[in-house]
């Protein structure tokens, strides 16, 4: 549970914020025009700015790298 906590409420930066930005006024224009696929849109959208997931998940577009010590 402290680990969902922690990726909630820490590593905010621009980028999350304008999801947030964007997802509340999406899901603002979904219900004030009766739109689904737009409130689908929004919730998309709202779950990458509170989960900091993006086109490569939370570690950005990095690469793990196994190095072995012994090679």
């Amino acid at each position: 549970m402290n680990r969902i906590k922690q990726l909630i409420f820490t590593g905010w930066s621009f980028r999350r914020l304008l999801y947030l930005v964007m997802g509340i006024l999406l899901t603002v224009q979904a219900f004030r025009e009766h739109d689904p696929i737009v409130g689908m849109l929004a919730a998309f959208i709202l779950l990458m700015a509170i989960g900091n997931l993006g086109c490569c998940g939370p570690l950005g577009c990095q690469l793990l790298s196994n190095k072995n010590k012994s090679e």
